[in-house]
């Protein structure tokens, strides 16, 4: 089975490849007269920012996440519980 950091790579993989592949034929729409060797430093400068981008959507951002929201539903719904009893409490 593959970890879930693993399939996080993977499918940042993939997708970097299709979005790198659409944007420098994009720009190579735009400026036709570009020499292959330019066309293909553009096409890894793109790869390399989808992949970077990819990982972080992934992988680093839902651990991150868990570690600034930590409480589970349960506990979600006994926090605005007491809040609105609070609010009941004030009069409002």
């Amino acid at each position: 089975m593959i970890g879930k950091e693993n399939l996080g790579r993977v499918t940042s993989i993939c997708v970097a490849t299709a979005y790198a592949t659409f944007a420098t034929l994009i720009v190579y729409g735009i400026w036709g007269g570009l020499r292959i060797a330019l066309v293909l430093s553009i096409f890894v400068v793109f790869w390399a920012a989808f992949y970077f981008m990819g990982i972080w959507i992934t992988v680093e951002r839902p651990a991150e996440l868990e570690k600034k929201i930590p409480f589970t539903g349960k506990e979600l719904r006994r926090r605005k519980n007491a809040f609105y009893e609070w609010l009941a409490s004030k009069g409002r």
